[in-house]
């Protein structure tokens, strides 16, 4: 939030990560997402540690004499949309699971769509070092020990 805004020195940062929007319920067999229109809504998903960083990095920017809330607001996403049928792949295969991949129908204002641009958070030097991937994995990892 500016300084500005709240009387406060400080900075936004918005996240990538945002709701999507995935049409008419079906199920999908596993390994079925491969060009299918359902759940094809982009997101950007970021990791909470690049998350972590890019807030401790804005924290160590000076910004002086901002004039609006845009010169004090950066964009942390990974510059990669991932629909919810690769993220619900990707969460199976990180833990070594087979199921069936269901969608519901679209709930009324739901974002289709969710893309964040970065370059001015690249331009301070931060840029993201966890895959979705790596970060589902390791999500998955300590759900898994600490249930």
């Amino acid at each position: 939030m500016s300084g500005r805004v709240i009387g406060l020195p400080g900075s936004s940062v918005l996240d990538g990560e945002g709701p999507g929007g995935d049409a008419d319920r079906a199920s999908l067999p596993q390994g079925a997402c491969a060009g299918v229109e359902r759940g094809a809504g982009g997101r950007d998903v970021v990791h909470d540690e690049d998350g972590a960083a890019a807030n401790l990095a804005v924290s160590e920017l000076s910004i002086s004499d901002p004039e609006t809330i845009d010169d004090v607001a950066f964009n942390v996403a990974t510059g990669n949309e991932v629909s919810v049928c690769q993220l619900a792949e990707t969460l199976l295969s990180v833990a070594g699971q087979q199921a069936d991949i269901e969608f519901a129908a679209a709930r009324q204002g739901e974002l289709l769509r969710s893309s964040l641009d970065t370059a001015r958070l690249r331009a301070a030097g931060w840029a993201p070092e966890i895959d979705l991937t790596q970060g589902l994995g390791r999500t998955y990892e300590y759900i898994a020990e600490h249930l």
